[in-house]
Formats: structure tokens, sequence, C-alpha cells
């Protein structure tokens, strides 16, 4: 969960923050800033490319970075999730993968027992 004032990011709360709140028992009344990550928050453009977005995630040992526009503005969330599934998608790892996954092509079944067979 994005923490947002005046449209911009000011803190994340994550399941590590949540998981670190209930194992230190804090009351269920304790306002989200006693807990939330607020400190060095990483925000990237919504111009980022994906390589660098994978290198942060990768650097700073996270699964989610803060997506602000050009003024700081909350845009998004760009997630590890995200990274993976745009390389699956790239010609250059995986060249078949992206005419497999953009026409649709029908998957038929070999009578013996191989696998399904693209046409």
């Amino acid at each position: 969960v994005i923490i947002v004032e005046d449209r911009k990011p000011v803190g994340i709360i994550t399941k590590t923050d949540i998981t670190r709140a209930y194992a230190g028992e804090v009351p269920s009344n304790t306002i989200a800033d006693a807990f939330m990550t607020s400190k060095d928050l990483i925000c990237v453009k919504t111009d980022t490319q994906t390589d660098d977005i994978a290198d942060l995630i990768q650097k700073k040992f996270v699964h989610h970075l803060v997506v602000v526009d050009e003024k700081g503005v909350f845009a998004g969330v760009a997630s590890s999730w995200d990274v993976a599934r745009e390389v699956s998608l790239d010609a250059k790892a995986f060249p078949y993968n992206r005419e497999l996954w953009t026409k649709q092509k029908k998957a038929v079944a070999v009578s013996t027992d191989k696998a399904p067979v693209m046409q």
C-alpha cells in the first residue's frame, strides 16, 4: 500500500512491515506512520526502462518501486512481477514467446504421449 499526501508518495506499507508490526504486537489502533517504510523510499520516473527497474529491485532487495511522474506525483507501482512478465515476453530472451503470446494459436494435442504441438 502506497501512502500518498498531496498526491506525492511519502511511504509504503509492505507485507514485511505488517509482519513486523504483528510480530511486535503493535496495537491495532497504531497509526501507519509507526511501522511504514518512509525513509529511503525508492521512486522511479514513469519513463524508466524495465532493465533499470530490474537493476534497482535487485540492488535494493525490494519487490516494489514507487512510480512518479516528472512532478513527483504518484503514478503507480512497478513490481518484481511486472519485470518478470516483461522479461518473459522479451523477444531477445525467448524469441518465440512474443509470437506465442501475441498471436492466437491453437495447441493441438498429439495422439502419442508427447506434449501439445503448436500449429
